[in-house]
């Protein structure tokens, strides 16, 4: 009996002894349960609290940042900035490294693009200061963590925003920094824009919406990023002499440069063919003779850098980037480029030569339309080349004149008989007449003119002077553009039109009476300071800066010294602790 009881109490004590733990146990998960909740609320606790400071820092440092005249607390697209937040409660755009790294894919890609970083820089000086903080970077600063999440995001907002509008519109001249941001036809949404930065999604549709609809830009951006790939962005500029002046210096030079610029092997042997065929590509893209020979204007462009290349390119896809969109078809003339293209449904369809007005008679940026024919036209003489070309001639040579087909009339249009002229008294400040030329070959205008509304009284023409058409560089009028094939032209645009025939322009040159051929369907032309375009092999063709617009241009990007103060985004807390980065990773990360 008693090893049977023994038993039994045995078994209860087991019983009791593996009760206890479990009780025990069970305790200790409940605990720890409930402390994971307490954590997990307390987590979400201080995640909400965090958002709500950082909401609040950052909506504060908008109104800081966007008040008119607050000095270095002026942020650049100020407005935009506090609409796009304010829609969004002010919560952060960028603070995913997912966000972040679409952020730097974008921005290493500008340069693929055509916009160069650095001139982003230039442009707005808060962007060279201030660069947006790495993912997983760790800025030490004495500001809180939430003021340091609102200014690293604004500073990634300004970096986009900045960057998206330059493609879409360009860089801001200096004078509009005051930072008022206008939407234009092609963007209709920045917000939107912000949106696709943050995770990429619809971005490049957006830019190819947003971005000139051209079919010449489009065709440079391509070319650009040729460039970009095949050449070296080499900086080397030379004094290279021509063949007249030092043949074998100007020999070795022109293969030390052409490897330098990458058109040639450096391992290659430099045999003088092997030059002088990659010269006459390299004159084909400069838009020069080619020949294969050193002449000056070759030697002028070999002298220049791939930097000063890319500094056409980005300047010339600038330029673009201010224009609205043009109706199709349209004529252009890039006058650096001595060349008029038609372009209709995307496509080029006629390219004429042209001459150009000098350095001295520039010919301006025009915006028009080509709306009257004239078949056989007369010339009437702008006043300062009456006065002070033709009246030199005309008192030195009383035939000059009537050799000329020159008529004169006085103020009150009457015809006066040069002959009974006392030249003697004239001068080119009382010049009294009106010239006019005759219609004919000897005409300078030629045989027919285009016609198109501007205050400058410029006009496409027919010329005398055909000798013109084979310079290299063909800036040689008073400001008028001379068209070769001007006839080819004529029949383009009276086909188009259901009124006018070419027979009607070939009838009053037969009659030599001078016959004014109003234009049903005008055409569109632009003619722009753009001394660069797109080749048919995909690259650039380059022209000189004629009359020094690119230089001008560029300059418009650098702001004023008085200015560059209240450009400064104010990310850092007064005590400068906080910097960030000064420039960019090489790659995305």
């Amino acid at each position: 009996m008693m090893p049977f009881l023994l038993l039994l109490l045995i078994v209860a004590g087991l019983a009791a002894c593996e009760g206890m733990p479990a009780g025990s146990q069970g305790a200790e998960k409940r605990q720890e349960a409930r402390t994971a909740e307490a954590e997990r609320l307390k987590a979400e606790a201080e995640a909400q609290r965090r958002e709500a400071a950082e909401r609040q820092a950052l909506e504060k440092m908008l109104q800081r940042y966007g008040r008119k005249g607050a000095g270095r607390h002026t942020l650049p697209a100020a407005r935009l900035l506090k609409a796009v937040y304010a829609q969004r409660q002010h919560r952060l755009l960028w603070d995913s490294p997912e966000a972040q790294k679409h952020f730097f894919q974008f921005w290493t890609s500008l340069p693929e693009r055509g916009l160069d970083t650095a001139l982003l820089d230039q442009a707005y000086p808060i962007l060279a200061r201030h660069r947006p903080p790495r993912p997983g970077q760790v800025i030490a600063s004495k500001a809180s963590p939430e003021d340091r999440a609102a200014r690293s995001d604004l500073c990634f907002s300004a970096h986009y925003m900045l960057a998206m509008r330059s493609l879409c519109h360009g860089l801001q001249p200096s004078d509009s920094l005051a930072l008022q941001w206008r939407p234009t036809e092609r963007v209709a949404d920045w917000g939107a824009f912000l949106d696709a930065g943050m995770d990429s999604s619809g971005l490049e549709a957006l830019l190819e919406a947003g971005q000139p609809a051209h079919p010449p830009y489009r065709d440079l951006v391509r070319a650009h990023g040729h460039f970009l790939r095949r050449f070296p962005a080499e900086g080397l500029e030379r004094s290279v002499p021509t063949w007249r002046e030092d043949s074998a210096n100007a020999r070795r030079l022109t293969g030390d440069l052409l490897i330098q610029r990458g058109w040639l092997d450096s391992t290659a042997l430099r045999s003088d063919s092997l030059v002088s065929g990659t010269l006459k590509r390299f004159q084909r893209m400069h838009g020069l003779a080619e020949d294969g020979l050193v002449g000056s204007y070759t030697a002028e462009v070999l002298g220049q850098s791939n930097q000063w290349r890319l500094a056409q390119l980005y300047t010339a896809l600038d330029r673009w980037r201010h224009e609205a969109n043009w109706p199709q078809p349209f004529a252009w003339v890039p006058l650096p480029l001595f060349t008029l293209w038609i372009v209709d449904e995307d496509t080029l369809l006629f390219e004429h030569r042209v001459v150009v007005g000098t350095k001295a008679n520039q010919t301006p940026e025009i915006s028009s339309v080509i709306d009257l024919v004239v078949a056989y036209p007369y010339w009437y003489v702008p006043y300062s080349i009456s006065s002070k070309e033709i009246l030199p001639k005309a008192k030195g040579d009383s035939t000059y004149l009537n050799r000329n087909g020159y008529s004169l009339k006085d103020r009150n249009g009457q015809s006066v008989d040069p002959a009974a002229v006392d030249w003697s008294g004239v001068n080119a400040n009382n010049f009294p007449y009106t010239v006019r030329q005759a219609g004919g070959t000897g005409n300078a205008l030629g045989l027919i003119k285009f016609i198109f509304p501007n205050p400058h009284a410029v006009y496409l023409h027919d010329t005398n002077a055909k000798r013109y058409f084979d310079k290299e560089r063909r800036s040689y009028s008073h400001g008028c553009v001379r068209l070769d094939r001007p006839m080819d032209f004529a029949a383009y645009l009276l086909e188009r039109d259901s009124t006018h025939a070419m027979s009607t322009v070939r009838k009053a040159i037969a009659q030599r009476s001078e016959n004014k051929l109003p234009l049903r369907h005008g055409l569109p032309v632009y003619l722009r300071h753009m001394s660069v375009v797109a080749g048919p092999d995909s690259l650039p063709r380059f022209g000189p800066d004629l009359y020094g617009q690119d230089a001008e241009w560029r300059a418009s990007w650098q702001p004023k010294a008085e200015q560059r103060d209240t450009l400064a985004l104010h990310l850092q807390p007064a005590s400068g602790a906080d910097s960030l980065p000064t420039a960019l990773p090489a790659e995305a990360p």
